[in-house]
């Protein structure tokens, strides 16, 4: 049997990041919750998104994407925001796409912060895009022009 070091351990987690992950999972899931009660959510200010972009500018690519991840999760079971299914999934790949995107767009190739932004956001989108084909195609409905 092996014994993990603390010097391990801590390779492993990062204690900064985790906090800076549940900060803004929190986030994620109070400012939606609150702006549905205030009324002021819609369909084109979508403030879940919000945190999970930040998460993918300012954390490590696992960290980004676990928030990316757990926060429609949380959210959905907690408030039944976004619904469990069809919305959940194509939120959790979205917000997974944004949070790569951004991620590596910034942190790797080190592009500027409005050029990272519209590349993760045309990710986002096309994760979501594609994610709503695969379910519709699995639900065999027929899209009519």
């Amino acid at each position: 049997m092996t014994s993990i070091s603390k010097r391990e351990l801590t390779k492993k987690f990062d204690t900064k990041e985790m906090i800076r992950a549940s900060v803004l999972m929190g986030t994620g899931v109070i400012v939606p919750f609150a702006m549905h009660f205030l009324g002021a959510a819609s369909p084109v200010f979508l403030p879940m998104h919000i945190p999970v972009i930040v998460a993918g500018f300012i954390l490590t690519s696992p960290y980004a994407v676990l928030v990316a991840i757990m926060t429609p999760l949380v959210n959905s079971l907690l408030t039944g925001m976004p619904p469990i299914y069809p919305i959940l999934p194509i939120m959790i790949v979205e917000l997974t796409c944004y949070a790569l995107a951004a991620n590596l767009s910034y942190k790797k190739f080190k592009l500027i912060v409005l050029l990272s932004l519209l590349i993760n956001l045309i990710f986002g989108r096309l994760g979501a895009g594609l994610t709503l084909a695969v379910l519709v195609a699995a639900m065999g409905l027929k899209i009519e022009q």
